[in-house]
């Protein structure tokens, strides 16, 4: 079995265990709700979006409950899409602007379409920094002129400085999940400066990445048990941003 192949293999998998749960994507409920957030804050009436690595479609319906706007998810897991078609027929206020398909980053065929791409965790789940550029460059095809790009994910860079702080606090590294290949931020940033005209970097949930893997994983070491949910984690997703402490940051990438 390829790496591509048992990656894939790991998603049907959470899908079919986890169904239409935030769980089936992360265990961090607090942090999938700040994703929503402040991708909704982006978003605008009327605009037509694709959202690439839509997992079993829980985010893509709040995103459409909360603006009037035209979504299309994909995925290349078969059981999150439907899992996400399961959920969309239900949802009778949402018919007419909501569709799931199966798709792959790597094999966009709709050019200068989408005012709007979201990818939320998706990249990192590609192989190397060659799949990472090659997926930025298709999605770049996809919008349309000063079309944006809201590129949701993990870096090297935030990883190392989270686990600086630990390291302080005598916590265990958090090392990257064996699915995974964080994008390399410096690469990356001086590749999209060639190819977008604005880019922007928001490191919206550094704070409580700092809280929820310094003081909650202490506490979680004490216990035993990581609680997620936990008040200390609840308090910190209130306060503002501060410093780059956390491994995922919003790319806001302007064509």
């Amino acid at each position: 079995m390829s790496k591509k192949e048992e990656i894939l293999h790991y998603w049907n998998e959470q899908a079919i265990q986890y169904k239409e749960s935030p769980l089936a994507t992360t265990p961090d409920i607090i942090a999938f709700e700040m994703e929503i957030n402040v991708i909704l804050k982006e978003l605008k009436d009327g605009q037509t979006v694709l959202n690439i690595g839509c997992g079993n479609g829980v985010k893509d319906i709040e995103y459409c409950r909360h603006r009037n706007i035209d979504l299309k998810g994909i995925d290349f897991s078969q059981e999150m899409i439907e899992i996400a078609k399961s959920q969309s027929k239900i949802t009778n206020e949402l018919k007419g602007r909501l569709q799931f398909e199966h798709g792959d980053v790597l094999k966009l065929k709709e050019p200068h379409t989408y005012d709007v791409v979201v990818t939320n965790r998706c990249l990192i789940n590609l192989e190397n920094d060659e799949q990472h550029i090659k997926a930025i460059s298709n999605i770049y095809d996809t919008l349309v002129k000063n079309g944006v790009f809201l590129m949701l994910e993990c870096t090297q860079q935030g990883l190392i400085n989270i686990n600086n702080v630990r390291k302080e606090f005598g916590l265990e590294e958090i090392k990257e999940r064996w699915h995974n290949k964080y994008l390399d931020e410096d690469k990356i940033l001086n590749y999209v400066k060639t190819k977008f005209t604005s880019v922007k970097v928001n490191n919206f949930n550094s704070t409580y990445f700092l809280i929820s893997r310094t003081l909650n994983a202490l506490m979680a070491k004490q216990s035993g048990e990581i609680n997620y949910t936990s008040d200390i984690n609840q308090y910190a997703s209130k306060l503002p941003p501060l410093g780059e402490f956390a491994p995922l940051k919003l790319f806001i990438l302007q064509k």
